[in-house]
This record gives structure tokens, C-alpha cells and sequence, in this order.
């Protein structure tokens, strides 16, 4: 594979949150392979770890928005990438090959590693503080857009609202939300929760 060119993260990132779909790319083509070889070790399949990484860009593509708090992008998506593949390998443990495949990662001094670095309960205590803070329509909206990752089109069906007031008021708590992080100075914690691990 041909050498890519250096770049400078930050401002790569920054061209993302403003809708770049060049920069975008950029970015998947330096980082696809190394996640995808991170994946590979943990599930030994090249068709989940394909799947699975994808799933990692589609997400961070979803929520670009956020992508310049990210202070350290390979430790971030290492660390998503391994929850998703643990939650895949966990859902499939009924096969007792898949079985020994999560006790060995689980067991490994790289999966170890990557544990430690999840979000401990002063940190999720803090984000759900900063969903508790919004008024009960944004959280609901809040919550069925990214727990029950409906549409909007669904939310509005279901809440009985027009999909512009569910996409504004979806907006106006994902702003709240990174407001009450960034006084807290916390602000990378919304990714860990736009990818569904808090």
C-alpha cells in the first residue's frame, strides 16, 4: 500500500466537524488498517473485523460534529473499537469457539489495558448529570435518538411532533449536554455516549 502523506490531526479533524467528506476520507485511509489489525487480534475474523470497523467510521462520521474534542484519536477509537468488539464476541459466546476467543482477550495484558481506560463512574455520574439537567422534552428526545437510536422521522411519529422540532430540539440538547461537559471540563466524554458506551 502506497505511504500516505503526513498530516496535521487537529486540523484534520476540524475540517471534518465542518462537514469535509475529503478530509473524512483522509482520515479512514490513516487510520482503517491499524484499527482494522487492532480489531483482527481480538476477533479473528476478517469479515467482523471489517464490520466492525466500519460501524467505528460510520458512527464518528454520524457525530463529526464532536470529532475535535478528541484529544488522542488512536487511544479513542482503540477503545471503541474493542467495546464493540467484546459486546459482538459476547453476544456470540453461545459457540464455545467464540467462548475461549473472549476469555483469551479478556485475559490478554492488551485488552487488560484497554479496560482500565474506560470511563469510570465519577465520569458517567458526570455525563448523566448532564443529561438529568435537560428539560424532559430535549432528554426524551435525547434518549430515543441515541439509546433507542431512532430517527427523527420515528421520534416525531412517536412523540406526535414535526421532524424539524425533533431535529431542532435534538440539537439544542446535544448543545446543552456538550455545554454542561465543557464547564466540567469533560467535553470528550459525549463521544464515549454518541457511541453508545457510557
Amino acid at each position: 500500500m502506497k505511504a500516505l502523506p503526513l498530516y496535521d490531526e487537529a486540523s484534520l479533524l476540524k475540517q471534518i466537524a465542518a462537514g469535509d467528506e475529503a478530509a473524512f476520507t483522509t482520515f479512514y485511509n490513516l487510520h482503517w488498517d491499524k484499527l482494522c489489525n487492532y480489531l483482527f487480534k481480538i476477533t479473528k475474523s476478517r469479515e467482523t473485523t471489517e464490520e466492525i470497523a466500519s460501524d467505528v467510521f460510520l458512527k464518528l462520521w454520524l457525530g463529526k460534529e464532536w470529532v475535535q474534542d478528541i484529544r488522542n484519536v488512536d487511544a479513542f477509537l482503540f477503545k471503541v473499537a474493542y467495546n464493540k468488539a467484546i459486546s459482538f464476541l459476547r453476544v456470540t459466546a453461545g459457540k464455545p469457539a467464540l467462548q475461549n476467543i473472549i476469555e483469551d482477550q479478556l485475559l490478554s495484558r492488551e485488552s487488560a489495558a484497554a479496560d482500565d481506560a474506560l470511563l469510570g463512574e465519577e465520569q458517567r455520574r458526570i455525563l448523566h448529570e448532564a443529561i438529568k439537567q435537560l428539560s424532559p422534552q430535549r432528554r426524551m428526545v435525547l434518549m430515543l435518538s441515541r439509546e433507542k437510536e431512532l430517527s427523527n422521522d420515528e421520534i416525531a411519529s412517536l412523540l406526535n411532533l414535526s421532524s424539524n422540532t425533533v431535529k431542532n430540539t435534538l440539537s439544542d440538547a446535544l448543545k446543552s449536554v456538550r455545554g454542561f461537559l465543557k464547564s466540567k471540563k469533560a467535553e470528550s466524554l459525549i463521544w464515549f455516549w454518541l457511541m453508545g458506551y457510557v
